[in-house]
Formats: structure tokens, C-alpha cells, sequence
């Protein structure tokens, strides 16, 4: 999403800031406990440029276009590929 800048107060800045701070953290702290998380690294960097490329289609709908993000989706394709590596089917 874009905001113009000065849109926003400072205080809701700092906040998503940290948020995003202690969630990067915990991520990075998780990924150094997993055994062989460089195995994940082709998957995670073919899957994002996917997404880019999907992200980068503008769908005209009037008076403006929009483009995908898909973020969500392709947390949960990363999520679930993850999980079923991790379970004996």
C-alpha cells in the first residue's frame, strides 16, 4: 500500500516499526534453529520472483488499475510446503 508521506503520525510509524522489527527477529531466530534451512533458499527465491512477476500486472479497473500483491498467498505456499516436509504423509 502506498501513504503519502506525512500522512501517518509518528507515533503510528514507531510502532509498526517495532512491530515489524520483533517480527523480522523472531523470524531470523527461527530460521537459525531449523537443521537445513538452506534447502529453503531455491524454493523461497523462485517462488518470490513469481510473485514479483504476478505483482507487476496492472488490472485496469475504472477510474484506476490495480496490481496483485499476493504476499499472503505466497507466505502460505511457503508455510504449507514447510509443514508437509515436516509430516510423514
Amino acid at each position: 500500500m502506498h501513504i503519502a508521506d506525512g500522512f501517518l503520525p509518528a507515533r503510528v510509524c514507531i510502532a509498526s516499526y517495532a512491530a515489524t522489527g520483533a517480527l523480522a527477529w523472531y523470524s531470523f531466530r527461527r530460521i537459525a534453529r531449523e537443521p537445513n534451512a538452506q534447502e529453503q533458499i531455491p524454493k523461497t527465491a523462485l517462488l518470490s520472483a513469481a510473485f514479483f512477476a504476478v505483482s507487476s500486472l496492472h488490472i485496469p479497473i475504472p477510474p484506476t488499475s490495480v496490481h496483485p500483491i499476493l504476499n499472503g498467498l505466497l507466505g502460505a505456499v511457503l508455510v504449507l510446503t514447510q509443514a508437509r516436509k515436516k509430516v510423514a504423509w
